[in-house]
């Protein structure tokens, strides 16, 4: 007896059959394909920290990449939470006390408090800037999940550093308006508190710029898309202009120093996977920006 879909030429048994199915080659991808995306981004000053959130439609999450953030949303929430719980008990002592411990400042710095530089990253005290701040990391997250050899350990290290050096970028500036004697803000600079995961963001969103810089992104209310990398100059031209105003309530430096540190970890440590988006076609199948 011969079995269905073979001749007598090739006879094989089911156990040959078998092995040849399972000797194929395997490969798992998980592919984004850019529709293109549409996003909103939105502004908001509060507690002399920027939020800025965007909302676009990439490609299904799933991936470490999104389990970061969503590890990150929760260390973010405990202590917003806890500061709404010190509100709602009209705790001015305890919020003062929580606002000293958290908060970055030149002061800190030169206390050597340096584990601000982190916990001020993880602070937030209005909804407002909580909310933005943690769905503008959401959107790059999304973003950054399309990146197949992305790993979780890459997003920790984003974030972190970026927090730091947009920490350090601020308190920098604060140095040079401290010291500098004919500047009127200088004894204020010492001791003005900084919060909010704005740096981090920022980092996150220099990353997902290097990976897709076409991206497009609807910001209100310009009624067309723009491609994110325009997006992310256009921010940063705004960043250095006011970075030295003294009207803004806005940590320009620190959005500043979180971007430039995700673009340098992106040079250094994710250049690697540059044939990601630059020859997608042939490492992982079609690809086409729209």
């Amino acid at each position: 007896m011969i079995p269905i879909g073979l001749t007598h030429h090739r006879q094989k048994s089911a156990k040959d059959v078998l092995r040849g199915l399972y000797s194929l080659p395997v490969r798992h991808y998980h592919t984004v394909r850019p529709r293109a995306p549409v996003g909103y981004c939105l502004t908001s000053s509060y507690g002399g920290i920027l939020s800025r959130a965007y909302a676009t439609r990439s490609g299904p999450g799933g991936s470490p990449v999104m389990t970061i953030y969503w590890i990150l949303l929760g260390l973010n929430a405990i202590p917003f939470l806890y500061w709404q719980s010190l509100t709602l008990n009209k705790d001015n002592q305890g919020r003062r006390k929580f606002m000293d411990r958290a908060a970055v400042s030149l002061a800190t710095w030169e206390q050597g408090r340096y584990e601000t530089l982190l916990t001020s990253a993880f602070t937030h005290t209005g909804l407002a800037h909580f909310g933005f701040n943690m769905f503008t990391m959401y959107t790059f997250c999304r973003i950054l999940s399309g990146v197949p050899a992305l790993t979780g350990a890459h997003v920790v290290a984003i974030s972190i550093g970026s927090a730091v050096a947009g920490s350090l970028g601020y308190i920098m500036l604060q140095g040079q308006l401290a010291y500098n004697s004919s500047n009127p803000r200088r004894f204020g600079a010492r001791i003005q508190p900084a919060i909010g995961a704005s740096g981090m963001v920022m980092g996150i969103a220099g990353v997902a710029t290097c990976f897709f810089p076409r991206s497009q992104m609807l910001v209100f209310p310009i009624p067309f898309p723009i491609p994110l990398w325009a997006v992310t100059i256009g921010f940063v031209i705004v960043d250095a202009y006011y970075l030295d105003s003294s009207t803004s309530r806005t940590a320009h430096a620190g959005h500043l120093g979180g971007l430039a540190f995700g673009v340098l970890y992106y040079a250094l440590g994710l250049r690697r996977l540059a044939p990601f988006h630059s020859g997608i076609s042939r490492a992982f199948g079609q690809w086409r920006w729209r």
